[in-house]
């Protein structure tokens, strides 16, 4: 029976190689479609976090002081 399809092997073998390189990532996301949704949500979180960085800062306890 055949427990791994086409993508399955082509899964398998990036996460062995992924695991092998000297500093292994610590996420790994598999596919242009999951690669696209993942770097899209991290870009709009980064921005939206970017976007209230004064406010952020100026709750830094040692700014109070």
């Amino acid at each position: 029976a055949r427990l791994l399809g086409v993508r399955g092997k082509r899964a398998a073998r990036a996460v062995l190689a992924a695991m092998a390189q000297q500093t292994p990532p610590q996420r790994l996301v598999l596919g242009d479609a999951a690669f696209d949704a993942v770097t899209e949500t991290l870009e709009q979180t980064l921005t939206d976090i970017r976007a209230s960085e004064a406010l952020s800062r100026g709750a830094d306890f040692r700014a109070l002081s």
